[in-house]
C-alpha cells in the first residue's frame, strides 16, 4: 500500500475514533504537513526516522520502497490476526468503517 494512502487511512480512523468515542484509537500526535495531516510518530516510522521497540513497527511492516509499505513475510512472523485480539470491537469497527468509506481511493 502506498505510504500516503496508509497514512491518510490511519489519520481518518483516528479522527473517526475521536468523533465516535471522544478517545483516540492510536494515540499518536496529529500534525499538519505539506501534503495534509499525518500521525507524527507513525509517519516517522514509515520514513525510517524512528526505531521501533522489539515486536513493534519494524517487526510487522517492511522497509519503505518506492513510496510503498507492506506486511513483512507472513512466514517469518506470526499472523497479524493474532494481535488483532488486542483491538476492541469498537476499534475494529472504526477501522472497518474507515476502510469501507475511503479504502477504494488511491
Amino acid at each position: 500500500m502506498s505510504v500516503l494512502k496508509l497514512m491518510k487511512l490511519l489519520y481518518l480512523a483516528e479522527r473517526r475514533s475521536f468523533e465516535k468515542f471522544g478517545e483516540p484509537m492510536i494515540g499518536d500526535q496529529l500534525v499538519s504537513m505539506p501534503h495534509g495531516p499525518v500521525l507524527l510518530r507513525t509517519y516517522s516510522h514509515m520514513n525510517g526516522e524512528l526505531r521501533s521497540v522489539e515486536g513493534g513497527w519494524e517487526s510487522w511492516i517492511s522497509d519503505r520502497a518506492d513510496h510503498e509499505v507492506a506486511l513483512r513475510d507472513a512466514n517469518s512472523i506470526k499472523s497479524p490476526a493474532d494481535d488483532l485480539i488486542a483491538l476492541s470491537d469498537a476499534d475494529l469497527g472504526v477501522l472497518e468503517e474507515t476502510w469501507g468509506q475511503f479504502g477504494k481511493f488511491d
